[in-house]
């Protein structure tokens, strides 16, 4: 079973690889450098909200059925306290 980090990742790469696209290729549609997209693909770093639309973007331009929560982890939502 692959953790949820790989799974992202697995993600990002599936995306790439259906847009037939290579990381440097990417990079350069996405502006980016290739070393974001390459820790992006290795689970070493997360898509921000931004990079994650250009992403769901690219997938949907190849029917590819994602959503935010296929590419990055959810954010923590900061409740306030009753008073």
């Amino acid at each position: 079973m692959l953790s949820n980090e790989k799974r992202y990742a697995a993600n990002l790469k599936l995306i790439r690889k259906t847009a037939g696209l290579t990381q440097s290729e990417l990079a350069e549609k996405l502006k980016c450098r290739l070393s974001t997209v390459s820790y992006y693909e290795t689970g070493g770093r997360n898509v921000s909200f931004k990079m994650a639309a250009k992403y769901l973007a690219l997938a949907k331009k190849y029917k590819l059925n994602m959503q935010v929560a296929d590419i990055r982890p959810a954010e923590r939502l900061k409740h306030a306290r009753p008073e």
